[in-house]
């Protein structure tokens, strides 16, 4: 089989709009467009929000500190609220926007940062972002 650029990227096209069969969910991306700071705290100023499809993938998480200053405190198995969501590959999403995401079992709307967000690629097909819950 002889796979040229072009017969690879229509294969990736397909694919990408194969995935976008499985965004089942909507939220909301508030995109980062700089900060304030108010009495010396820097505060993140974003956009208004815009309703993208999604899907919500929960995975549990844990976090493990060492604090080097300090005597040797480790601190494991802290649950952090991580998650990954796949968007559609045209949406642009970048390391501190910010995702609202209401939970369709309670309603409640559920606010996380956007920790990771991969580089684009003429062949990534499905786009799966890193959240972390805002508490």
């Amino acid at each position: 089989m002889n796979l040229t650029a072009a017969k690879i990227r229509k294969h990736v096209e397909y694919i990408r709009n194969g995935a976008n069969t499985f965004l089942i969910d909507t939220a909301q991306l508030k995109r980062k467009t700089g900060e304030e700071y108010i009495d010396g705290e820097s505060r993140p100023m974003y956009a208004a929000p815009e309703l993208i499809a999604c899907r919500l993938i929960t995975r549990s998480g844990s976090e493990s500190q060492n604090i080097a200053a300090q005597p040797r405190q480790v601190q494991q198995n802290t649950y952090t609220g991580l998650y990954r969501m796949q968007v559609p590959y045209t949406v642009d999403v970048t390391e501190g926007d910010q995702i609202l995401y209401t939970d369709a079992v309670t309603g409640i709307i559920r606010t996380a940062d956007v920790i990771y967000a991969p580089a684009k690629h003429i062949y990534t097909a499905a786009y799966i972002i890193h959240l972390q819950e805002v508490h």
